[in-house]
C-alpha cells in the first residue's frame, strides 16, 4: 500500500482519537444539576428568620406534573421533629417553603428536588437558631401534625458527573480506532 493511500486512514485513526478526546473533555457539559445557593446557608446561626427556606439549583428544576410531587423540604430540630409546612413552592431553579422552626437550637434543612435532567438531588443544610432574647414566640413552636410530614431524606447530596454512556461511548470510538489501525498495519504488511 502506497503513502498516498495509507492518508485516508491515518486521517480517519485521528479524527476518532480526536472524537474520543472531544466526548471525553466535554464530560462536565453533560454533568447533573447542583444546588448552588440556599437560605439558610449552611452552618449559618439565624437571628431572624427569613420569609422562607428554599435551595436553588444552577438550572431550573423540572416539575412536570406542576405539581411539586416528589419535591421536599423538611425542617428538623436536633431531636428529629419537623417544622414544616409541607407546601412548597417552585419558581424556576428555586424551591422553597415557609421558615418554620422551634425552640432555639440546632435545625437541619432538608431537600429533595428534581434536577432539569429528571436526576434528584438530595441533602441537607444544617443551621442554628439563636433568636434575640426579646424575640415574640414563633407559630413554629409547635411541631408540624405528624400526619402530614413528609418522609426525612437519608441518600447523601447526589455528586455531579459524567452520564453513564459516556464511558461507552469513548470505548466504541477508540475500539473502532484500533480496529482501523489493525486494519491499516495488516494492508502495510501484505504490501
Amino acid at each position: 500500500m502506497s503513502r498516498t493511500s495509507r492518508a485516508p486512514i491515518r486521517l480517519a485513526i485521528a479524527g476518532l482519537v480526536g472524537a474520543a478526546a472531544a466526548i471525553a473533555f466535554s464530560a462536565p457539559a453533560f454533568a447533573h444539576s447542583t444546588i448552588t445557593d440556599s437560605t439558610p446557608g449552611e452552618g449559618e446561626v439565624l437571628t431572624t428568620l427569613p420569609a422562607e427556606f428554599s435551595v436553588t439549583a444552577n438550572e431550573d428544576v423540572l416539575d412536570a406534573a406542576g405539581t411539586g410531587e416528589g419535591f421536599v423540604l423538611a425542617i428538623l430540630d436536633a431531636d428529629g421533629t419537623h417544622y414544616e409546612s409541607g407546601e412548597i413552592t417552585i419558581d424556576g431553579a428555586t424551591v422553597s417553603t415557609d421558615a418554620i422552626v422551634g425552640q432555639a437550637g440546632d435545625y437541619v434543612l432538608e431537600y429533595r428536588v428534581v434536577s432539569g435532567d429528571g436526576h434528584p438531588i438530595e441533602g441537607e443544610i444544617p443551621f442554628s437558631w439563636a433568636p434575640d432574647a426579646s424575640a415574640a414566640p414563633l407559630p413554629g413552636d409547635s411541631p408540624a401534625d405528624p400526619e402530614e410530614q413528609p418522609q426525612p431524606i437519608s441518600a447523601p447530596i447526589e455528586t455531579s458527573g459524567p452520564p453513564e454512556w459516556l464511558g461507552g461511548a469513548v470505548a466504541i470510538v477508540l475500539l473502532a480506532a484500533g480496529a482501523i489501525a489493525a486494519a491499516a498495519r495488516r494492508s502495510d504488511e501484505q504490501d
